[in-house]
């Protein structure tokens, strides 16, 4: 009798719980007129091309980017160039050795546009704002550890409530706070009057679509809660699915406030275009160019291209943990074919750069510092070498070689 009891009980708080916690999410019919507070055009939903802001903005970064960069709109003298940065939780330390490395060289470009999911929606603000937070990155990358990141929940407590990850990511929030503030934002924002642009992705759970975010705009915003929504932005791309919570967002539509949950942006793309390609046939239209400017497309993928055989402890989180990271992995390789056919097509300098296969370093942790800073010695030293970019992605040449 007193099972059953405690089993009501159980299944009354988990109930409780759930209700309590799901707060009036957006309906499906309103999705396409959902936008938050302040904020009407800071974001898109990366599928839908047919969006008449995507064209709008395409047309003011275009002005934009002609009025600061002549020569490389006009007279092909420069080069516009796109930096798009990867998943890979503390494989990132592997992209972060890259910009430093490549900035000791003294040839790192100042970024037309950088685009990051997950932990490169963390390294993209910096790598944008330029290699004066070379040290930001580094440090970072080489001294957090998983306890500086997640906390674990009780796991009786997370049966019994039904919550909504295995972790609590409060210690990421706070780390994005250190290091999100007011200069980094204007450095940001100096970039957007400029043509510049910085995206973000997110997952929009509800519609299981990847929505950009527009950070260069945010941080250019009049409003005082762009530095809330910056953070909040970067913490919701960096939320795997079921081991971190999802991040919630409050939208308008119909002048009545809703909620939305948003991941992982690895969860649909685990690397994702910007606009550029289009703001290129924008330019040629709107200017009657003879010849569009030239791009370089640089994919930091944090990442191999292929896995090493790992034994998982049969353990919840564990599991989770490597089943989550196989599948956003896997997609990845895709992710880049579909950017370098974007670039086949666009006669676009394609350039990838990806963990090599033969590094391994087995850990239980999510973010490991020795692996950390193994990763981010070897991105260093290839860069400052002059690194060497791939022109073709790996299984696209062995299709080649066919």
């Amino acid at each position: 009798m007193k099972r059953v009891l405690l089993l009501s009980l159980i299944l009354l708080l988990q109930t409780a719980c759930q209700y309590r916690n799901f707060n009036n999410p957006l309906p499906g019919g309103l999705a396409s007129k959902a936008v938050v507070s302040g904020f009407n055009d800071v974001r898109t939903d990366y599928t839908n091309n047919q969006n008449p802001l995507i064209k709008r903005q395409s047309l003011e970064r275009v002005k934009q980017l002609a009025k600061n960069y002549p020569e490389t709109m006009f007279q092909r003298k420069g080069v516009f160039t796109l930096l798009i940065i990867s998943g890979g939780a503390d494989y990132g330390a592997f992209g972060t050795g890259i910009l430093n490395g490549w900035t000791k060289s003294g040839t790192r470009p100042k970024f037309t546009t950088v685009t990051g999911i997950s932990t490169g929606a963390l390294i993209a603000p910096f790598a944008f704002a330029g290699p004066k937070y070379d040290s930001v990155l580094k440090t970072t990358y080489t001294t957090t550890t998983t306890k500086d990141v997640l906390t674990k929940k009780p796991l009786l407590w997370t049966l019994i409530s039904g919550s909504d990850s295995l972790m609590d990511t409060k210690p990421l929030k706070n780390l994005i706070a250190s290091y999100v503030d007011e200069k980094l934002l204007n450095d940001i924002a100096k970039g957007f009057q400029e043509g510049r642009r910085l995206y973000v992705g997110t997952t929009n759970l509800y519609s299981r679509k990847l929505i950009v975010w527009d950070m260069t705009r945010i941080a250019a915003s009049r409003n005082p809660k762009k530095i809330e929504l910056f953070r909040k932005v970067l913490l919701a791309s960096a939320s795997i699915p079921v081991i971190m919570p999802p991040v919630k967002f409050d939208v308008i539509a119909n002048e009545k406030t809703y909620t939305e949950m948003h991941v992982d942006g690895g969860a649909t793309f685990s690397v994702f275009l910007s606009h550029l390609g289009s703001d290129v046939q924008t330019a040629k239209a709107h200017f009657q160019l003879t010849k569009p400017p030239r791009v370089k497309i640089y994919v930091i993928r944090n990442n191999q291209n292929q896995f090493h055989y790992k034994v998982v402890k049969p353990q919840l989180f564990a599991i989770g943990k490597q089943a989550v990271a196989s599948v956003i992995a896997s997609q990845g390789a895709a992710d880049v074919d579909f950017i370098y056919l974007c670039a086949l097509l666009g006669k676009v300098d394609f350039n990838l750069a990806n963990v090599p296969n033969e590094f391994y370093m087995d850990s239980d942790e999510l973010f490991d510092i020795k692996r950390m800073q193994k990763l981010y010695h070897i991105g260093y030293v290839k860069a400052i070498k002059g690194y060497p970019w791939q022109k073709i992605p790996p299984d696209v040449k062995l299709l080649h070689n066919v």
